[in-house]
């Protein structure tokens, strides 16, 4: 053989080698990341938690100032950005002061927390929180794309229902000691501005927006029936969005 064949065959030689050894490499960089991360994770599912072989309920829990004091809200970690349904969402507000705690759907209650947002003093620093609005649905409400509106005031939390069965709203903003505005829409072409007491949940106004006329020919994916019908980003922000509805400029 050849000085340039010999050559040839130990470059193939030293190619396979390296490659071989390369692909090695990198199958244990993959076992040790899984080692560690198993190690890790046994760690924290270990004595403090239970047995090794339960697995740890992740909570999120974030703290809140209220007048006169401090909530902290929880609920599990896989329900935040979560846009499917499933029974039990819910969310648990505790009093620091006293360690009360109170959920804002009843454990036999048929409906999931979909989305909640917390009202805030303006200009307060740091953030002062005076209530929450929240969205809850049943299955079937779920799969409509409509959901009840519940709100209540901080600290003393007594819960109300602001409006059933609803498609969407946009907006919920302090107005006023202890009263927001809202709108909301029942339907997907009818709006309504609606101001309430947050503590007592009495709507104070409420009247029809004048809404342009909607396109004939709007954005459709199945029987005529609005494509924003079919995400669930819908129940994230309950906001309609015009562009996928078509309303007229």
């Amino acid at each position: 053989m050849s000085w340039a064949g010999k050559i040839y065959l130990w470059m193939t030689r030293f190619n396979t080698i390296a490659l071989t050894g390369l692909i090695l490499f990198f199958i244990g960089i993959f076992i040790y990341d899984r080692v560690r991360y198993s190690s890790t994770l046994q760690e924290l599912t270990g004595d403090r938690f239970g047995s090794t072989n339960d697995g740890m309920m992740p909570f999120s829990g974030q703290e809140m100032k209220v007048p006169g004091g401090t909530f902290v809200r929880y609920y599990p970690v896989e329900d935040a950005g979560s846009y499917e349904w499933d029974k039990g969402q819910n969310i648990t507000i505790v009093d620091v002061r006293d360690g009360s705690s109170h959920k804002i759907l009843s454990d036999n209650d048929p409906r999931a927390i979909i989305n909640w947002e917390l009202i805030e003093k303006g200009g307060a620093n740091p953030r002062v929180y005076l209530g929450y609005v929240a969205w809850a649905a049943t299955k079937i409400q779920f799969d409509q794309g409509r959901a009840d509106l519940l709100i209540s005031a901080f600290p003393n939390i007594k819960q109300h229902t602001l409006a059933e069965n609803i498609k969407y709203t946009y907006l919920p903003k302090l107005s006023g000691n202890e009263s927001v505005a809202i709108i909301i829409w029942p339907e997907e072409d009818r709006a309504n501005f609606v101001s309430f007491d947050l503590t007592s949940g009495e709507v104070i106004e409420k009247k029809e927006i004048d809404l342009p006329k909607m396109k004939e020919n709007f954005l459709s994916l199945n029987n005529g029936l609005p494509d924003e019908k079919f995400t669930r980003f819908a129940h994230h922000n309950m906001a309609p969005p015009s562009n996928e509805f078509g309303f007229l400029e």
